[in-house]
């Protein structure tokens, strides 16, 4: 009724199919592109430092880079160039969440970003690590020999 003349003279199968088919495939392809689109147009926040998982937990408006963590009890604290920031967590998940900074364990409280690491020392004849915001690591005879092997002590 709103095309009288195809009334008259109707498309083929055939010509309707291939319609279909152009519709059904055009739809495809954008839905198949918009991830591409929204991950180009929207680009993650990315840290300094890499893609720390653990910065997610910090402050939206942070913007510095994480220098160690260390725990007491059931808190994390993550000490960055920025301040120091609490976080309630096991101390084995919030390694897990900066594995990317390239770090180590240097006692079973601690860990430290090895680029932070500024000079070793030693207190009362056992080692320690000085990092670049001054703050002294003790280092535990377990976290030794790594630290030996990756030529840090």
């Amino acid at each position: 009724m709103m095309f009288p003349g195809l009334a008259d003279d109707p498309p083929s199968i055939l010509w309707m199919g291939g319609v279909v088919l152009l519709i059904c495939a055009s739809i495809s392809a954008i839905l198949c592109n918009v991830p591409l689109v929204i991950k180009f147009e929207n680009p993650s926040i990315r840290t300094k430092q890499g893609q720390a998982r653990i910065v997610k937990r910090l402050p939206e408006n942070f913007d510095g880079k994480i220098v160690r963590l260390s725990v007491d009890g059931h808190i994390v604290r993550v000490v960055t160039d920025a301040g120091i920031f609490d976080l309630r967590m096991r101390f084995t998940d919030a390694i897990e969440e900066v594995l990317e900074l390239d770090g180590v364990c240097t006692h079973r409280s601690h860990w430290v970003v090895l680029t932070e690491i500024a000079n070793v020392g030693t207190v009362n004849g056992r080692p320690c690590l000085l990092l670049s915001n001054g703050d002294e690591v003790p280092v535990s005879r377990k976290y030794q020999p790594e630290l030996e092997m990756r030529g840090i002590l």
